[in-house]
């Protein structure tokens, strides 16, 4: 089951039409239709009613619409945090420190003067404390093994 599957049942739940769906997800009819038909055979349940050319969503298919619609709702809402998060964290450079050094405030001042829209972040840390933790560069005096 893909996501363009299920964005494709919604719009012809709403349309409860193919030819008019297709025209607006600018698909063609048939791989609109193979695509719902794909989508019934995966679930194993008909979502439509179908009586020649007319379609109208069955009771399973309301019920399914209902909960794809939140579904999707959150995935495009957690799209939505990923690109806020990544905006905000765009102009950031996090920088680990074994242990505060003398350099430290002149690097700093050399960086802002050079790169006043790069946020600094700093973490004092080996890299050896928490390998997961996030940072662009790693100051260290220690050789670092298996990396």
């Amino acid at each position: 089951m893909r996501l363009l599957q299920l964005n494709y049942f919604l719009n012809v739940a709403v349309t409860q039409n193919i030819s008019r769906s297709a025209r607006t997800l600018n698909v063609s009819q048939p791989s609109l239709s193979r695509s719902i038909h794909e989508l019934e055979a995966e679930l194993g349940v008909p979502l439509f009613t179908r009586n020649g050319h007319s379609l109208a969503l069955n009771e399973a298919g309301r019920r399914f619409a209902v909960q794809v619609r939140a579904g999707l709702n959150e995935v495009n809402h957690a799209v939505r945090d990923l690109h806020r998060f990544s905006e905000i964290n765009s102009n950031q450079v996090t920088l680990r420190f074994e242990s505060s050094t003398a350099v430290l405030p002149g690097l700093l001042g050399k960086l802002d003067a050079k790169l006043p829209t790069v946020k600094i972040h700093l973490m004092q840390n080996g890299f050896e404390q928490d390998r997961l933790s996030h940072y662009d560069f790693e100051f260290t005096t220690k050789p670092i093994f298996n990396f």
